[in-house]
């Protein structure tokens, strides 16, 4: 095989010919949606987390990270209900929408992934777009609109020209063969 060098940009992958990751701290990002769900919210209940399952690992570091927020300061949220929506619009309108009508408790919705039309399409159609808290990833179009008209209380967003700024960066270091300063 070839020995090709090779720079993971926002998802990791292991090889031994892997010179860095350029990538955003999901761990960070999901402990910041906890902190600001438990903020958020107030009284007793539940809350839900909608993931794409097993599909990237960043989805899995932010759900970790937003259970530890939740678990060291907001003992108000009770429960922590996990919906898997395969990070699809039509599976997450599916799962929220169930979960809206099984659980008369929650509180608020925090999307890891994608899909994120299909939850706020959930909310509206169910009349609860104003009660539930809902926090995402990605300022996009569709986000944007759903922050204005209050669907969408926060979105966490990475700004990509930074993450290519540092990609840049981290392979004329390696070009040069000197250590890139965090």
């Amino acid at each position: 095989g070839l020995n090709i060098p090779s720079l993971t940009v926002l998802s990791g992958l292991r090889s031994p010919f892997t010179i860095g990751n350029v990538a955003f701290d999901n761990r960070a990002a999901g402990r910041t949606a906890g902190y600001l769900m438990g903020r958020l919210t107030r009284q007793r209940g539940a809350v839900a987390i909608v993931t794409g399952g097993e599909l990237y690992q960043a989805h899995g570091d932010r759900e970790i990270g937003f259970r530890a927020a939740i678990r060291h300061g907001f003992q108000h949220i009770e429960n922590i209900i996990t919906l898997n929506g395969h990070d699809d619009q039509t599976n997450n309108y599916n799962v929220v929408k169930d979960a809206l009508t099984q659980h008369s408790d929650l509180l608020g919705i925090y999307n890891v992934g994608g899909g994120t039309t299909g939850i706020a399409k959930a909310l509206t159609e169910m009349d609860v777009e104003q009660e539930i808290i809902f926090l995402g990833h990605h300022l996009t179009r569709n986000s944007q609109s759903y922050l204005m008209e209050g669907t969408m209380d926060m979105v966490l967003h990475m700004n990509m020209r930074t993450v290519a700024q540092q990609t840049v960066e981290t392979l004329i270091a390696h070009l040069e063969e000197r250590h890139l300063e965090s």
